[in-house]
């Protein structure tokens, strides 16, 4: 009998090995698209993390609208293993993990069956079908709100348990303001720790409430030397101004509402992954709940308790994730926006809910629920087959702009790169003396302006004759009115089109 149980024990380790690996083949695949992609934000995030220093500061030199933990995590990962472009795709693939490694810890949690997990781990690879390497800050930051709403979720309310929750919270803000929507999830459980506690208890949960940001705000800004102002300048007004000026707006109340709505990749994104699908019909599971209090009732005393007592089950004591779901669409719709990795902060949380619930769905499967994984699994073999044809690929792949590459290094010259991107600076080891995303100063008619962005802008100007500089051809070919890129072209001549960038000289 005994050997029949550790038999039964070993089975089960060797399911659970089998699983994890399946669900890393398929991210290890997509990560070896850097090789080819180089996606833009992704490297600046990597090169800006590689050269910050004291001469070389977050928000002054390397201006970024993120908060600084994500920068933290690449640099300490690359003091670890080394810099470079195979370095970068291990650091990437950790990035990502920050995500897939809660939620995979979550999904053996709460599905009881072994088809329920191929289902889920099938369900959150597909996540990264029309993904690239611009999202890992999006799993970066999810993977952080879920290790915060952990506690939330099981029902822990023991000091230790806050403490987690806040923690991972303050992290998550601190990679991406946007992180504040889910406040209210927060706040909730803070109130339900300090609720049993005494007033000496409730006193210290407060005091940790406060000094918790402010303790790892502090950390940060004294890493990468910056203050309140730099922060806040970076990560609201520029926002602010992003939605402004970026984003199309319309004067006409209904058009712009219908922008809100009108969101076709995100729609594509979640119904590939089944997403949209399974959190429909669990939205309509919910409002099943609501049958009972919404019908007539002469007591509207009594009709007003039934509500408010549907809510307190659903919503807080059975299960807060439709809580979490529901801030993430408004989030979401917040952003006004239709990018890809944008999609992610209500994708990612939505599959956070479907695996809390799947074991409403799969008591009984039937013929359609079992097509499900076969579906799955053809986006999962895509992702697998992708990312080993672009490993294959890189064999033979030229750099877009090797030209721009190779001079930097016969001239060994320090580069000035307007639009410059992060790769070119990593690839040449070569210091930028500017910010490397000044897209912002060049790229619209109205400008974003900064101090720092200003002077870089304005010492350019002030080289003297035969200065080398580049600038990115895609600002060259969309941008025909900004001021500040006009007054460059005016004081300077191109010399050579190298492909990606143009170099130029001033005169």
């Amino acid at each position: 009998m005994n050997v029949f149980i550790n038999y039964c024990k070993k089975l089960n380790l060797y399911r659970e090995i089998s699983l994890l690996l399946f669900t890393l083949v398929p991210i290890i695949c997509w990560c070896f698209k850097e090789f080819t992609n180089l996606g833009t934000d992704f490297g600046g995030y990597y090169a800006g993390a590689y050269f910050l220093s004291d001469e070389y500061s977050l928000y002054n030199d390397h201006f970024e609208h993120k908060g600084p933990v994500f920068y933290f995590f690449i640099k300490t990962i690359g003091n670890l293993i080394g810099w470079g472009l195979p370095q970068s795709l291990i650091t990437l693939f950790l990035s990502v993990m920050v995500f897939y490694i809660p939620l995979i810890f979550i999904i053996n949690k709460y599905c009881k069956t072994f088809f329920a997990k191929i289902t889920m781990i099938l369900l959150s690879v597909s996540l990264l079908y029309g993904q690239n390497s611009n999202s890992s800050i999006a799993f970066f930051q999810e993977g952080l709100l879920i290790l915060s709403m952990l506690p939330v979720l099981s029902n822990k309310y023991k000091l230790k348990d806050f403490i987690i929750a806040k923690i991972f919270f303050t992290l998550a803000i601190l990679t991406r303001i946007d992180s504040l929507i889910f406040y209210p999830v927060i706040l909730i459980h803070t109130i339900r720790v300090s609720k049993s506690g005494s007033g000496t208890k409730k006193v210290f949960i407060l005091l940790l409430f406060l000094f918790i940001p402010l303790l790892f705000f502090l950390f940060f800004s004294i890493v990468f030397k910056f203050n309140l102002n730099n922060f806040l300048e970076a990560n609201f007004y520029f926002n602010s101004w992003y939605k402004e000026n970026y984003l199309q707006n319309s004067e006409n109340i209904f058009i712009s509402i219908f922008q809100y709505f009108k969101r076709p990749t995100a729609l594509l994104l979640s119904n590939q992954s089944l997403i949209a699908p399974f959190a429909g019909a669990l939205s309509f599971f919910l409002i099943s709940k609501f049958r009972k209090p919404f019908l007539f009732d002469r007591n509207s005393n009594l009709y007003l308790k039934n509500i408010i007592h549907h809510l307190n089950i659903i919503i807080y004591k059975q299960n807060i994730s439709w809580l979490i779901g529901t801030l993430s669409l408004v989030g979401f719709m917040m952003t006004n926006s239709d990018r890809d990795y944008h999609s992610l902060i209500f994708i990612c949380p939505f599959c956070f809910l479907i695996v809390k619930n799947i074991n409403r769905f799969l008591k009984n499967p039937s013929a359609l629920y079992y097509s499900f994984p076969i579906y799955l699994f053809y986006l999962y073999a895509f992702i697998c087959g992708r990312g080993l044809y672009s490993l294959y690929k890189s064999q033979s792949y030229t750099l877009p702009y090797a030209k721009t590459i190779e001079y930097i290094r016969n001239n060994n010259i320090s580069p000035e790169i307007i639009g410059g991107r992060g790769w070119p600076y990593l690839l040449v080891n070569k210091k930028p003396i500017r910010a490397i995303n000044d897209w912002w100063l060049y790229k619209l008619n109205e400008p974003y302006i900064t101090k720092n962005l200003k002077e870089q802008h304005e010492k350019l100007l002030r080289r003297g004759k035969g200065y080398i500089f580049w600038i990115d051809n895609n600002l060259l070919e969309s941008n025909t009115k900004n001021i500040l890129l006009k007054e460059i072209k005016s004081r300077s001549v191109k010399i050579e089109d190298q492909g990606y960038f143009s170099m130029y000289k001033i005169k």
